[in-house]
């Protein structure tokens, strides 16, 4: 077949699934919730061809995809992994703030941090301290360098922690928390973060928000007894211990 009739026809069909995704939408939702989703692809595709916002003001580079076997990993659990890709900075965004809560309060912490978007969107709000884990040294490389130009860009003297190691051996602060996944890895290790997390409240009682983008182990995180599921989209889900979030 001609290149440019496969090409048309890859977009005629991705069309076609996006218009039939915004029907399913609107008739299970409603016109505003229809109305946010297409208002969210065109930002996303706005973000993909222009790059994240915090890369335009803060000299950074979060973008790209990187495929875990092109990179050096010493963990036992990189068969769970995923591969490095940015989360939205529309959808992180949006998660913050569907969660009234005093960030200068709460350590915000990243599992799966990768080049350190994450960290760099939540610098903005700001909260207490901002920490990153990352079982890459090459992307653990990026975020520091990510890091130290926002610094240089703004003069923060934010409290910035990067730890290069993996989540299943990682010791949760005893501070309130912010945990942000995006999706960083399968259904095994994240119970075990979450009995870890469990582990860490049963020693040190506090509040706990988890914001999760592209929720693919959703059902993983319904069913942790120390956690209420505060809201939920096709995007990400959002949830809270009990009494975190009004």
């Amino acid at each position: 077949m001609d290149a440019g009739l496969v090409s048309a026809s890859g977009a005629l069909g991705g069309n076609r699934q996006r218009a039939s995704k915004l029907l399913a939408t609107l008739r299970r939702d409603g016109l505003v919730e229809s109305l946010v989703l297409v208002r969210g692809y065109i930002e996303y595709r706005l973000e993909k061809r222009f790059g994240a916002r915090v890369d335009r003001k803060y000299g950074s580079e979060t973008g790209g995809r990187i495929s875990l076997d092109r990179l050096e990993i010493e963990s036992a659990n990189v068969g769970e992994g995923v591969q490095y890709e940015p989360v939205s900075e529309l959808y992180l965004r949006r998660m913050l703030r569907a969660v009234p809560i005093p960030p200068d309060t709460y350590d915000f912490v990243d599992l799966g941090t990768g080049k350190g978007r994450p960290l760099l969107v939540a610098a903005e709000y700001p909260f207490r301290r901002l920490i990153g884990i990352e079982f890459s040294p090459e992307l653990h490389e990026i975020a520091q360098q990510n890091v130290a130009r926002f610094r240089a860009r703004t003069g923060s003297t934010q409290e910035f922690e990067l730890h290069l190691g993996d989540a299943t051996s990682f010791d949760f602060p005893p501070a309130p928390l912010v945990l942000h996944l995006f999706n960083p890895f399968g259904e095994p290790v994240l119970r075990r973060v979450l009995s870890r997390l469990e582990a860490s409240l049963g020693q040190a009682p506090r509040d706990v928000v988890v914001l999760y983008f592209y929720p693919l182990h959703r059902r993983v995180l319904d069913e942790a007894p120390f956690l209420r599921r505060v809201k939920a989209t096709s995007q990400y889900a959002v949830y809270a211990t009990p009494g975190a979030v009004g």
